[in-house]
This record gives structure tokens, sequence and C-alpha cells, in this order.
């Protein structure tokens, strides 16, 4: 009798630990699907557009398609920024595309209205052409870009030039020599007209983008001014490469079994990261941020530190910054045969500013020392090639060298590695605009003043 119970004891107790296991993954399985559903239910429309990070860096995130507007196979598909694969410029934005932050006109330029082809007789054209920087990365809305800035300023100069006319150079130039010293004090003016700042900028270009963008597109809408702002893009693109393009594309080109490899990972990925479960966690929870590097590298996601982009050894800088300058060269020659003069402006990075903020510090923190000591070295030969640039063509170039910003930028300048805050773009617009003021080609020079 003792051993029938005991055997029936153990039977029960068999069962119940066979059963556990089944009953705990089923449970569990069912709840997670309930709190699916209520979620999707519920708050299904605040979750919808969640990517598991900040929204205004999912809607500058870009969104890569093929030449016909598709989902190209194996990459992420995360961002609002929609970039259509291009053969001419590596690709391009797409036109008529508007967020909460940013508003791209029909021509595929940061800009709240369609620019056509015909220019009117009074308007005065000006491109800002270069990567995410100029592109105006994270700023709130079209308004806190430097192009619209400029913009303002320029046509305040014009307004004022029409209400104080005293103040400016007369139209003509008085042979009397104390009378010309006297008109020599004032300022010069620039051409009057409509001045149009056009946001020509894509996040990730480099200027080999650029020289494309400018000579198969840019040329046909007659600007009477092109400012490049770039240098950090081919500081960290690898020499073998003549421009940014969509990321991963060419490795699927030549690794079909890779490509699967990665479009298989990545369904998996995407799917568990359209949960809304994972969603709900992450925003009232978790919170996760996109780390300083995957904010610069704006064309990387999967980003570990930007000391891995940089020249391995000063041939490879050398290959970079030859790339750059020849770019640079061909544009300036081509814009010349124009008669479209150039500002040519280095971007802002970190190691450039002598006083950061606490803010700052915590991003140089982040870097590292090996970034900040090498950044500090490789990037000072783009700001003495711009110099050289200005050297060799005096009469068609203005170097700015934004690299080594002056006391007038506002404390918290950075908001990581090169992207701006709106504050830093209204200086750097502010520096454009007095650049800008000193060229002969867009002032109005007087009569007889070169006697």
């Amino acid at each position: 009798m003792f051993r029938s119970r005991r055997r029936a004891y153990s039977g029960k107790e068999k069962t119940r630990k066979s059963l556990s296991p089944f009953w705990f993954i089923f449970g569990s399985v069912v709840a997670i699907f309930l709190a699916e559903v209520i979620l999707r239910g519920f708050i299904g429309k605040e979750l919808s557009s969640y990517q598991g990070e900040p929204p205004e860096v999912t809607s500058y995130r870009l969104k890569f398609l093929s030449g016909n507007k598709k989902p190209i196979d194996g990459l992420l598909d995360r961002g609002y920024l929609e970039a259509k694969q291009s053969i001419a410029v590596g690709y391009e934005l797409l036109g008529g595309q508007t967020n909460d932050y940013w508003k791209i006109n029909a021509q595929g330029f940061r800009d709240d209205e369609d620019l056509p082809l015909a220019k009117p007789k009074d308007e005065i054209r000006i491109f800002i052409i270069g990567g995410s920087t100029a592109f105006g990365q994270g700023n709130k809305n079209n308004q806190d870009t430097i192009s619209n800035h400029l913009e303002k300023l320029l046509q305040n100069r014009v307004n004022d030039q029409k209400k104080n006319p005293d103040q400016y150079y007369p139209d003509e130039f008085p042979f009397y020599e104390p009378s010309r010293v006297k008109a020599l004090a004032k300022k010069p003016k620039i051409k009057q007209g409509k001045y149009r700042v056009i946001n020509a900028a894509v996040p990730g270009y480099t200027s080999g983008n650029e020289l494309a963008l400018f000579m198969l597109e840019i040329l046909a809408y007659q600007p009477d001014l092109i400012i490049t702002l770039d240098g950090y893009g081919d500081l960290m693109l690898p020499s073998e490469k003549t421009g940014a393009t969509i990321p991963k594309v060419d490795e699927f080109m030549t690794d079909a079994s890779k490509h699967f490899r990665t479009s298989l990972n990545n369904s998996i990925q995407q799917l568990f990261k359209d949960s809304y479960l994972l969603k709900a966690s992450q925003l009232y929870f978790f919170k996760p941020e996109s780390s300083i590097a995957q904010q610069s590298l704006v064309l990387e996601s999967d980003v570990k530190s930007l000391t891995n982009y940089l020249p391995k050894n000063e041939e490879e800088l050398n290959l970079r910054f030859q790339r750059w300058q020849q770019n640079q060269k061909q544009l300036i020659r081509l814009a010349s045969s124009f008669k479209i003069p150039v500002m040519m402006g280095i971007q802002p990075e970190i190691t450039g500013k002598a006083k950061l903020s606490p803010k700052e510090t915590e991003i140089t923190k982040e870097l590292g020392n090996d970034y900040l000591e090498k950044v500090k070295v490789d990037y000072g030969k783009f700001v003495d090639g711009g110099k050289q640039l200005e050297k060799a063509f005096p009469n068609n170039v203005k170097f700015l060298n934004f690299y080594n910003l002056n006391d007038k930028f506002p404390e918290n300048t950075f908001v990581d590695a090169i992207h701006l805050t709106p504050e830093a773009n209204q200086q750097m617009a502010e520096q454009m605009y007095y650049g800008l003021l000193g060229l002969k080609k867009m002032q109005i020079i007087p009569k007889n003043f070169n006697l």
C-alpha cells in the first residue's frame, strides 16, 4: 500500500512537471498576443509611426527606393525622407514630399515653393549644395535652415538699399579725391532684385555627388551664385568611391547569396521592430536613442565608431583629399565658364570649436580621444586646400573656413559631430552673407569706380 501511494504521488508530480512548461509557454504567447491586440486597438495611431527613436531622427532618416520608386530588398525601411536611386548622382530626393520637419518641393530641393526652370528677370538665384549640414539635418522646419536665414538677410539688404540710398555707394563715383574718399566710406550695393536661396543639399552627399548635381541639374536653373559646404563627407568616404551611393546596393549586385541572407535577416528584424508591444516598451520606458556616430554619418545605420571611417594612413588621407580638391576644381572651372561665382565653405566639425558647452563636451566624450586627435590633423588638410583654391581662382572663388569657428557662434553649436542648432545656422548664414557682400560679381559697380 505504501508503494502504490508513492507511485501515485510520483505520477502526479511527473504530470504536473511535464505540463508546467507547456502552459507557461502557451500562457506567455496568449498574453503577448492579447497585449499586441490591445495596443493596436487603443493606442495604435501613436505607435504606428514610432520607429524606436525620437521622431526628428526618423523624419530625417533616408528611405531609399529604386529608380522606379520601389523599396529595395535588403534595406531596412525606417526613414521618412524618400530618396531614389540615380545613375547620374548616386541618389536624389523625391520631389513633392512633406513632413512635420521639412518640405521638399517638386524639383527635389528643400524649399517651400517650387522652382520653375524659367528664371524671372528680377530674380537672383543662389544655390547651396552639400550634405546633411547644409541640408539642415534635425532642424524643426525649413525656416531654421541656413538657406532660409541667408535669403532673409539678402532681401533685407536690398530693401535697405532702397530706403537708405545715402548709406551706400552712389551710382556714379565723383572725380574729386575728397569726394571719392567719402563715397568709399559707404557700403557697396549688391545687385537689386528678388533673392532666392535654394537649398539643394542632400544628406550624405560628398563633392562627387555635388559636382554631378551641379552639372546635370542646377545649371539648367541659371544660378547667379553657388555655395558649397562640405569636406567632412569626403574625409570619411573611402578613396575608391567617387561619391556617396545607397549603402550595400553595390554589395548586393555582386553577391546574390549575401543579398538573400541580408534580405531575410532584415525582414525578420523589421517584423520584430513593427511589434506594438516592443514599440510601447521603447516609447514609454526604455526610450532608446541613436548614438552620436549614427547621427553624424547619416548613411550608416549600424556605425559603431566614427574612428573606423577615418583614413587609416597618410596615403589614404591624400587620396581622399585629392578627390575632393579635383571635384572642387572642376566645379569652379565649369562655374567660371558660365560666369557664376563660387563661395566654397569647409563645413563645421566639433573639434574645430575652441570652447565647448557642457552638452558639446559630452558629445566629444562619446566620440573618443582617438577620433578627436585624428580629425584635428586630417581636417586641417582640407582647410589648407580651400585656401589654395581661393588663391588659384582669385576672380571667381571666395573661401570660407567654418571649421575653426569664431566666438560669434552660440554656446550650443553642435548636436552631434557635424550637425548644427538653429542658432548656429543663423550665424552660418550671417558669415555667408558677409562673404557674399565682398564678391565683386554680386555687387553693383558704380561708374568711374575703378579710376
